[in-house]
């Protein structure tokens, strides 16, 4: 019965495609510090998340300075008016959406929230704060 229905959720996700994209994720322990996310968007994309602070590092390839290890590294990445407070428990997601094709990380106490892949420089953007009422992004157009 067990192999049925793997086998039947599998058809389906080969045939929905879009509905089935897998996030590759660490699995991470309650309260643990970072996260390593690849995005079924790029899969050459993996991101190292701290849950706790919100920084974010992509894995890149840097020079060696010796023959020894890989020529793999963490980049730091910049996150726009993020906080600079470091909590006692994590604080932060990174949210993929495979139909929008939107990247975005969240702290999720408040709801704040940044988008990546906006513009060719990798960086992340806070998404528009519409409280504001008179702010031109924020108001329906016919």
């Amino acid at each position: 019965m067990k192999k049925t229905f793997f086998f039947a959720a599998l058809i389906a996700c080969g045939t929905l495609g879009v509905l089935c994209q897998e996030v590759i994720s660490t699995s991470t322990l309650e309260g643990a510090r970072f996260e390593v996310i690849q995005s079924p968007l790029d899969k050459a994309t993996t991101f190292r998340l701290d849950k706790f602070t919100g920084n974010i590092d992509r894995l890149g390839t840097c020079p060696k300075d010796d023959g020894f290890g890989s020529n793999k590294c963490w980049k730091e990445m910049i996150v726009f008016d993020l906080p600079k407070t470091v909590a006692a428990k994590p604080r932060y997601q990174i949210i993929i959406n495979g139909p929008l094709k939107l990247t975005m990380l969240m702290q999720i106490d408040t709801g704040r929230s940044w988008q990546f892949g906006v513009d060719p420089q990798e960086r992340w953007y806070p998404f528009i704060d519409c409280t504001d009422r008179m702010n031109s992004n924020c108001l329906w157009r016919p």
